[in-house]
């Protein structure tokens, strides 16, 4: 089977196959942006500059397992095995979303706001949103 290799920012390498890494639309226009460079190398290292090992590890999982799973409109709609994929150290979830957010996987982003909201936001005053967020 084809796969790629992502190096993240700590200098590890992790294996992604095609079809969950063109959930993301940066490492979908890289891809072809060498490909109409005529460089169709598909073991090619794709540099995630902005990604530590700990979180890219965390995408590559949920883009393996949710890559033909569809998008859904609100938190109730998410299938329970995504939930349990979101229960993770609150640091953790927040540095997903954004670097699900920085690599431009729509699907994985929506659904980590939705989990967040439901979670952290809903039903929350304004100043237990701020402890929350900003301690």
């Amino acid at each position: 089977m084809a796969f790629y290799l992502l190096e993240t920012s700590d200098k590890q390498i992790l294996k992604i196959s095609p079809e969950a890494l063109k959930m993301s639309a940066v490492l979908k226009a890289t891809l072809n942006f060498y490909e109409q460079m005529g460089d169709s190398n598909e073991n090619r290292t794709l540099k995630l500059l902005e990604v530590d090992s700990r979180t890219a590890t965390k995408i590559v999982e949920y883009c393996e397992k949710f890559h033909e799973k569809k998008a859904v409109q609100s938190y109730h709609d998410l299938p329970k095995e995504e939930l349990a994929f979101f229960t993770m150290d609150f640091g953790d979830l927040v540095q997903f979303a954004n670097a699900v957010n920085y690599l431009a996987i729509d699907k994985a982003f929506k659904h980590v706001c939705k989990y967040i909201n439901y979670t952290y936001v809903r039903y929350k005053t304004t100043e237990e949103i701020r402890r929350t967020f900003f301690q």
